[in-house]
């Protein structure tokens, strides 16, 4: 099985991908990505491919802890 495919299925987030998987010595970089061009309003689901802020935003979230490792998961906004 993959990194990608295993990290997916452990992390579970819906409506992005795993692009890649880096292991450094105290820490695990998922990096994803969304899955839809089209962004969607979570309260009414209308859909829009525009966006107000459109600047390449790298952004980087803490996850739960494995075991030792600090998880880390890392997106880059994209226009």
């Amino acid at each position: 099985m993959r990194a990608t495919t295993a990290f997916s299925r452990l992390l579970r987030l819906h409506g992005v991908r795993v692009r890649a998987v880096r292991f450094e010595p105290q820490r695990v970089v998922v990096t994803v990505a969304l899955r839809r061009r089209h962004l969607q309003c979570p309260d009414c689901a209308y859909r829009a491919k525009g966006r107000f802020d459109t600047r390449p935003v790298h952004s980087v979230w803490r996850h739960l802890d494995l075991g030792v490792w600090r998880l880390e998961v890392a997106a880059t906004k994209r226009v």
